[in-house]
């Protein structure tokens, strides 16, 4: 919720602080740098302790802190400072989707997917309570600390947090623990016939479809977060939308990917998600080589742009969802419990590093628009040949796991 909320005013907040231009960048970068950081340490400590207890709590504490000092020291240091203690919190996401997948083992992709769908819906929900409530707020004091049009979006935040904190440590009082099991999964064998790859020695430390997996979702999150970058800075200084209606662009934007995210789930009910995952980056290189022919031939103040913007926004959006969730799933699918969280901890790694690099790389390079898609097409040509290369190695049914789940992965010999 706090993403729906935070990122629309992120710019105009620190702006109100006199800082230069560039800090924009770097308030939006800093909240990923300490996400990249303790990604995979959270990962290792929900995975050796089995428990996500340690983790919640410091992650929960940190946003609150992080949120505590981006509201009431408004200061440009202070607003960074604050970004980079928050961004700890966002490092727990995926030691909190690994132990997810690890408790709900035999319905781990319908779990995965519930998890994303709600983050998604908190991010819709986030965006439409800030436009039609936290907006209209007025001015007021809480304990001699002003509260105004602009911190009362943090001020909100920490609340959230201080309130989503209690409740996850309250509901963590009973946290299941993990048995080794004896038995090879049940999901993995439902058709013999179907089987291809049997274990006969030591798996490197990443697996294949980990690999294809990892770079598919940098891949479509750096694309997200570039368009991000460049998008709000287009609307705001080239078609001058005001602030209020550039959050209720961040509203539809949300619920088109909250649609996506619905469509998905609903497809990998039927389906194996290795066609989403591979229909959705094709998807999203088309919709690339479309702005970068708009930003070339364009004039972001022609009558086309903004609605070009939103027809290829759209489908970069709607592509999103299934890249994640197809990641996240097939990723879990090939870990052995006791690597479960630390490999989405890895996944959350990556996602930040797209994070950081994507609105550095949009920003810094508006000024030579015809440069600006190139990584993003170099990288998802190379996602789709991956996807391509290793099509049959995607689909967990045709493996026969260890039947010690506890092992480490041996390496695939094909039948």
């Amino acid at each position: 919720m706090e993403y729906g909320i935070i990122v629309p005013i992120i710019n105009e907040y620190i702006i109100s602080t006199s800082a230069p231009e560039a800090y924009m960048g770097y308030c939006v970068s800093i909240y990923y740098v300490s996400s990249l950081v303790v990604s995979i340490l959270f990962g290792r400590i929900v995975d050796k302790t089995q428990s996500l207890k340690l983790t919640y709590f410091i992650s929960v504490s940190c946003a609150f802190i992080g949120y505590y000092i981006f509201t009431f020291y408004r200061t440009t240091t202070g607003i960074i400072v604050a970004r980079a203690i928050s961004g700890i919190n966002n490092g727990a996401y995926g030691a909190i989707i690994g132990r997810v997948a690890l408790d709900t083992e035999k319905n781990g992709g319908s779990y995965i997917g519930a998890c994303l769908l709600q983050r998604e819906l908190g991010i819709v929900t986030g965006s439409m309570i800030s436009g039609f409530w936290i907006s209209k707020w007025g001015d007021f004091t809480f304990f001699n600390h002003d509260i105004d049009e602009l911190n009362r979006y943090g001020f909100f935040c920490t609340l959230l947090w201080l309130i989503a904190g209690l409740i996850g440590i309250v509901a963590l009082g009973n946290e299941p623990r993990y048995e080794i099991a004896e038995e090879i999964d049940e999901k993995l064998m439902t058709n013999h016939n179907e089987i291809q790859f049997i274990q006969k020695g030591k798996l490197p430390f990443l697996p294949e479809p980990i690999i294809v997996c990892l770079t598919c979702s940098f891949t479509i999150l750096l694309q997200q977060s570039m368009l991000e970058g460049t998008v709000a800075s287009i609307f705001r200084y080239y078609l001058g939308l005001s602030q209020t209606e550039i959050i209720m662009v961040f509203s539809i934007v949300g619920l088109t990917a909250l649609l996506s995210y619905i469509v998905t789930i609903l497809f990998s009910l039927k389906f194996h998600l290795r066609y989403a995952l591979a229909g959705n980056q094709f998807i999203a290189l088309v919709s690339s080589i479309l702005f970068f022919v708009m930003f070339i031939f364009g004039n972001f103040r022609d009558w086309y742009v903004a609605p070009g913007l939103a027809f290829g926004g759209f489908f970069v959006i709607f592509s999103i969802a299934p890249v994640i969730i197809s990641s996240v799933t097939i990723i879990s699918d090939f870990s052995t419990p006791d690597m479960k969280s630390t490999y989405q901890g890895l996944r959350c790694f990556t996602e930040s590093l797209s994070c950081i690099l994507g609105p550095l790389w949009g920003a810094n390079m508006l000024h030579t628009r015809q440069w600006i898609f190139w990584p993003i097409i170099i990288f998802l040509v190379i996602s789709i040949s991956m996807i391509c290369s290793s099509w049959s190695r995607l689909d967990v049914r045709k493996f026969k796991n260890n039947s010690k789940l506890n092992v480490e992965p041996e390496k695939l010999q094909k039948l």
